[in-house]
């Protein structure tokens, strides 16, 4: 009877019968795979779900947010996450104006080029993010953040000529897809690489 293959002898030998081809796809498939296992996605609502496209609920500052029925309700409380490659953050239907209130990403909110963090609301009709700060009027604040990209909403500041989007330090490859800018400029860039921008609109 011929001696039993160990597991490690067995898996050496299966790899090898592979052709390059299969072998290449496999890798491939397996960094995929390894992408979305560690990507999150989360959720902010207002306090209606009329018109909603993403929850089942209300937000809730109190709610993990880390699903469709615990949305958050405020959009300061996601980026203490740590957002990290690959995650989404799904911002539903509603109007979100508050003189505090607005996404600021720090130095650990990275993406890549295998995974943008995506700030995704429901559409440019659904989802209004409005600041009412005049002294700091931004919707969002990225401080040399990467790969990150921003789509499918309108930013509206209450302050004439105000910076919707602000932008610092290193940041880089910063995405705008499909959003409409309200009563300011676009952006203020600091060493900012705009990368592959569909239709922005301006009014």
């Amino acid at each position: 009877m011929p001696p039993t293959k160990k597991p490690l002898e067995s898996a050496i030998l299966i790899i090898e019968k592979m052709n390059k081809k299969t072998l290449f796809f496999l890798i491939i498939l397996l960094s995929f795979q390894s992408l979305r296992t560690y990507c999150t996605n989360y959720y902010v609502n207002d306090n209606s779900t009329t018109g909603d496209t993403y929850c089942t609920a209300v937000g809730n500052d109190a709610n993990s947010g880390l699903t469709k029925a615990l949305p958050k309700l405020t959009l300061k409380t996601i980026p203490v996450f740590d957002l990290n490659a690959g995650d989404t953050v799904f911002i539903d239907a509603g109007t979100y104006t508050s003189a505090n209130d607005y996404f600021i990403l720090g130095a650990d909110d990275q993406g890549s080029a295998a995974g943008y963090i995506v700030f995704k609301g429901a559409s440019i009709s659904k989802t209004i993010i409005g600041r009412t700060s005049s002294t700091n009027p931004r919707c969002f604040d990225l401080s040399s953040n990467i790969y990150i990209k921003i789509q499918d909403l309108t930013l509206q500041s209450s302050s004439s000529g105000a910076e919707n989007i602000r932008t610092s330090g290193n940041s880089d490859y910063i995405y705008i897809y499909t959003i409409v800018i309200l009563q300011a400029q676009l952006l203020q860039m600091a060493l900012v690489l705009i990368w592959q921008i569909p239709p922005i609109i301006v009014k």
